[in-house]
């Protein structure tokens, strides 16, 4: 069974839709783990889906061989910390040598294509230079690497010996002008260049071994016994000596007796073996170290890695919620030599308090914030789509199912949506808040925080019915402990936003203003020049929901208490009708335009970045007509079309089969099936004359296939037992149909 709640992992992203907003973070993300430095703070409140977008970029940057993400589960201790990340750096650093040796074992065509001396005529010495330019590249030393390495180094050094004396018997035949050698001519200039590229593939194979070897021994020497990082003095009576011994063990894992440690070369064997690297003859190691000398070592091991292997190396510390904001710090300050001269790039993950409290009192160190939002109201109504929890065609109903899960990812995945439901009362109130001067005029991170307020002080004037000012002030104050964040912005915050909401001055800016500007559609386009008693449209419905509350006293201050009221949801969804009505407009008309926004209506540039992809969904085939429409619906905005094709059963009836493609994220055409069979309700033509009439209305593009070779099909029923579903689906992908018949579905733009 599949866990829906658990973070993005790549089997399971058909489930998987990235906003436009996600995408950019995603991006964000790929860049920084390609080319970032310093220490980066991605925080948001608890389910935005921080671990998820970060996996997803993570997936994203893995296919390129220079990239290595350690992700840190979570705070551990200094000693801990330090060998998790070389533990991880050993791993991946070996999958990364495997890729080296499969791609100098089988080379691409295109990395096999050769650069030619287009000269008519070869100096010798030119030839001669080449073959000793060739043999830099080769290893000087054959000590401590691989027999499998060590071979092939081998074999080209005796390669290129060979071709040089082919070279000189070429030249004594004082032949070497004659046009009957061009093609020995060519035949070595072709080994030449061919021998540069495959050396070129042994010295980074090598490079790679080297610095496995080295973080291996140093695997070994983070395990052994060191001397403690503090120096004791003489003075120190025998009691304290021996209860500082003790802290030590506790505190940074290490004994503070000075041991000599000696690995033998047997050991040393044995323990590079276990890690899946196979060297022999290590030298004896000897040290005598404190753990600040380790963890220089590894400072040191880091910068030259990447900057002689070109290799990104990027740590992930998750789950920071767990910590204060000052146990954070004192984590960067300990560690910030390591952080910052090791030429990693450092991402720590935090909810939105520490986020908040790091950047206005502990940024010194960091780099950049990134910050990971709750959804807007539009990308909930994609996200609950194909969340399949609903598909909204009522405003007020879209509204109060945001409200109630407050626009979270995660809220949006594991709750019941009724378990906490929102009257359309008090979701307009939540509008009014979002709409205030007050609230636009925060910065991202404030407004996501401020939103979270609002959410409480609903449920508190739900709950009680109203809020006097001490009441207000014990819950800013509950408020702030809670989330730990105490600053002197934030106290002015609350006062204003205080004496704002009690004084009943709390302004209205623009909260749909978006929609208007970037949307396209026929019903737009109509309402922006539709006005009634002189106001136009767009500026009659910022003014609605504000009178709504105002003048319907929704929320009202009455003896210095708040005091939320209540109208019928009916009585309100009746006045928003009448209201539309006065501009030509109906509540479809008005959902279609937010579906349109939100990018539920369009399929624009869906096969741009399809990488070739196409496999059938993991999901199961859908079951019939309705299930059909139901997909459609639920993936509206990464449908490309749907393919009719009409195969025989065994019993030569016609069947009516389909094939929903869809987009997704990662860059694959996903082949949503449905096969109908004789009998089947929907399999009759009235359902299907009705879901052809759906595609239309819903602008997806559909094509019949007609020309099926049918002796394949009973061909391939006599084969086999298996279900005509599962023999037609595979039939599919043995004759390449997928791929054919999705180049038959016209462009969407």
């Amino acid at each position: 069974m599949i866990d829906i709640t658990a973070p993005f992992s790549y089997e399971q992203r058909d489930r998987f839709t990235f906003t436009e907003s996600e995408k950019n973070i995603v991006k964000r993300l790929e860049k920084l783990f390609k080319n970032g430095s310093g220490i980066n703070v991605i925080y948001g409140n608890r389910g935005v889906g921080k671990t998820t977008l970060k996996n997803y970029a993570k997936h994203e940057v893995l296919a390129d061989n220079q990239v290595i993400v350690i992700d840190v589960p979570q705070y551990i201790e200094d000693t801990e910390f330090y060998s998790y990340i070389l533990e991880n750096l050993i791993i991946q650093m070996a999958v990364k040598k495997e890729k080296i040796i499969e791609v100098y074992r089988y080379p691409s065509c295109h990395e096999m294509q050769l650069n030619l001396d287009k000269k008519i005529e070869l100096n010798q010495y030119e030839l001669y230079r080449k073959i000793e330019d060739i043999k830099l590249q080769l290893p000087l030393s054959v000590e401590e690497i691989s027999p499998a390495l060590k071979k092939e180094i081998n074999i080209y050094n005796s390669k290129l010996n060979g071709l040089r004396k082919k070279i000189d018997s070429l030249f004594k035949t004082k032949l070497w002008k004659n046009r009957e050698n061009d093609y020995e001519k060519e035949k070595i200039q072709r080994k030449i260049e061919k021998y540069f590229e495959k050396t070129l593939e042994l010295k980074k194979w090598y490079q790679y071994e080297r610095y496995l070897y080295n973080l291996l021994e140093l695997q070994l020497i983070f395990d052994a016994t060191v001397i403690s990082d503090k120096k004791i003095e003489q003075h120190i009576s025998d009691e304290q000596e021996k209860k500082f011994d003790q802290d030590s063990v506790i505190q940074v894992g290490i004994t503070s007796s000075i041991v000599n440690t000696n690995i033998s070369s047997r050991q040393s064997e044995t323990t590079l073996l276990k890690s899946g690297v196979n060297y022999i003859g290590s030298s004896t190691i000897t040290h005598n170290l404190t753990f600040q000398s380790k963890k220089k070592k590894l400072t040191n091991i880091l910068k030259d890695l990447q900057n002689n292997l070109n290799i990104r190396i990027n740590i992930c510390i998750d789950e920071l919620d767990k910590c204060s904001t000052t146990e954070v710090n004192d984590l960067i300050n300990r560690n910030k030599a390591f952080f910052l001269e090791s030429g990693l790039t450092t991402f720590l993950i935090m909810n939105l308090g520490n986020g908040i409290t790091f950047k206005e009192i502990y940024s010194d160190y960091i780099t950049s914030f990134i910050l990971c939002k709750n959804l807007s109201i539009y990308e909930f109504l994609v996200k609950s789509a194909n969340q399949d929890k609903a598909i909204y065609s009522d405003f007020f109903n879209l509204l109060n199912g945001y409200c109630s899960i407050q626009g979270n990812n995660r809220n949006l995945l594991v709750k019941d949506m009724t378990e906490r439901s929102y009257e359309s009362s008090e979701s307009i109130v939540f509008i009014y808040l979002w709409q205030s001067n007050f609230y636009q005029k925060l910065p991202e991170d404030y407004q996501e925080l401020f939103s979270i307020f609002f959410n409480i002080m609903i449920e508190h004037l739900k709950l009680l019915g109203e809020l006097d000012k001490s009441d207000f002030k014990a819950l800013v104050l509950e408020f702030k402990t809670r989330y730990s964040i105490a600053s002197v912005k934030l106290d002015l915050l609350f006062k204003q936003f205080e004496t704002s909401f009690f004084n009943n001055n709390l302004k209205q800016s623009y909260f749909f203003s978006e929609l208007w500007m970037n949307s396209y559609s026929k019903i737009s386009e109509k309402l922006r020049f539709t006005s009634a008693q002189g106001v136009d449209f767009y500026s009659a419905l910022e003014n609605y929901f504000n009178d709504l509350v105002v003048k319907s006293q929704l929320l009202s201050v009455k003896d210095s208490k708040l005091i939320l009221n209540y109208l019928s949801n009916f009585e309100i969804e009746e006045k928003f009708e009448r209201f539309l009505e006065l501009y030509g407009a109906t509540i479809n008309d008005f959902m279609n335009l937010f579906k349109e926004f939100s990018g539920m209506k369009n399929n624009y540039g869906l096969r741009r970045n399809v990488r070739g992809q196409i496999r059938y969904s993991n999901q199961t085939t859908y079951n019939g007509i309705d299930d059909a429409m139901t997909t459609i619906d639920r993936w509206r905005n990464e449908i490309i079309g749907v393919v009719f094709f009409y195969p025989k059963d065994r019993e030569k009836n016609t069947l009516v089969n389909g094939i929903i493609y869809r987009y997704n994220n990662f860059g694959e055409i996903i082949c949503i099936p449905y096969v109908g069979y004789i009998g089947l309700h929907s399999h009759k033509p009235y359902r299907i004359k009705e879901y052809k009439q759906f595609l239309s209305m819903k602008n997806v593009k559909f094509v019949e296939i007609e020309d099926l070779n049918e002796d394949i099909f009973q061909s391939a029923y006599k084969k086999s037992e298996q279900s005509e579903e599962e023999i037609i689906k595979n039939i599919c992908i043995e004759y390449n149909y997928l791929n054919r018949w999705l180049e038959l579905i016209p462009a969407d733009y």
